[in-house]
């Protein structure tokens, strides 16, 4: 599978308008469709600022900076009000 495919097939619907290979109530999961890929390393827009680890659940803020979810949840928890890459 190379990522061209999984971009048309499963990001963009191009099979029965939904994820290829997803079923009903399954979550998507990034990493594993990274490690299918074969690539030698993860793509940089897959990596979390906070953590430098592939993201799974990823949330964006509105600076448009994106995060897993439970990296941002525990910066925000620790009192930052602000988005730790732009400081908005």
């Amino acid at each position: 599978m190379d990522l061209e495919t999984t971009v048309k097939n499963g990001v963009l619907g191009g099979v029965e308008g939904g994820f290829f290979g997803v079923g009903i109530g399954e979550k998507l999961d990034l990493k594993k469709m990274i490690e299918e890929l074969n690539l030698p390393e993860v793509p940089s827009v897959f990596i979390c600022p906070i953590s430098l680890e592939p993201m799974q659940d990823l949330v964006t803020l509105c600076s448009g900076q994106t995060y897993e979810r439970s990296n941002i949840l525990k910066w925000l928890s620790l009192g930052h009000y602000t988005c730790p890459t732009t400081m908005q």
